[in-house]
C-alpha cells in the first residue's frame, strides 16, 4: 500500500477531478487537492481620478427623467 503522500502525488494533483481519497488523506492534503479561491476584488477608491473630472457632475444630482424612471421600474432587473 502507498504511503499517503505518494498517493496524492498522483491524479489529485494533476487535475483528476474523480479520485478517490479516504478521509484521512482528504483531511492531510487538502490544500494541495482543491486550490483557495481567488480573493474578491477590493474597492479601489479614486481608481477612476485618472480619467479627469467629470465634464458635468451636476447632472447626476437632478431627477430622472419619467419616461425613463418608468423603464427602470418595469425593468426585469427589480423584483
Amino acid at each position: 500500500m502507498a504511503k499517503p503522500s505518494q498517493s496524492m502525488a498522483g491524479g489529485a494533483m494533476q487535475g483528476d477531478p474523480m479520485r478517490v481519497v479516504n478521509v484521512h488523506q482528504a483531511k492531510t492534503h487538502l490544500s494541495r487537492m482543491m486550490p483557495l479561491a481567488a480573493p474578491v476584488p477590493q474597492r479601489i477608491p479614486g481608481r477612476l481620478r485618472s480619467r479627469g473630472p467629470l465634464s458635468q457632475p451636476n447632472v447626476l444630482l437632478e431627477p430622472t427623467d419619467p419616461s425613463e424612471l418608468e423603464l427602470w421600474e418595469l425593468s426585469p432587473l427589480l423584483p
